[in-house]
């Protein structure tokens, strides 16, 4: 695995563990090399891809699933915001 991507994984994992404590995420993982994508942003059972994506385009990523998840109203407007921000999300 290439150094950079090491040291990326833990500049990552650093950055979004405040965040995911704060909403009681406890299962997540920034994954290099996945099935799919080669960075991958493992949140409970989501895997987010994010390949070639800074350190806070991964926190966006991070907030969006927290918006997604957390912020259970059903009107249109929200579906469709919901399904724009998933577009890339893999559910396993």
């Amino acid at each position: 695995m290439d150094n950079y991507l090491i040291e990326k994984r833990k500049e990552v994992l650093q950055a979004i563990e405040p965040i995911c404590k704060g909403f009681n995420i406890i299962n997540f993982d920034y994954v290099i090399g996945g099935e799919i994508y080669e960075e991958v942003l493992q949140i409970e059972n989501i895997q987010i891809n994010c390949n070639y994506n800074s350190i806070q385009a991964i926190k966006d990523e991070l907030l969006a699933y927290i918006f997604v998840t957390k912020y259970n109203r059903n009107s249109k407007e929200l579906r469709d915001i919901k399904e724009k921000i998933q577009n890339g999300w893999i559910k396993k």
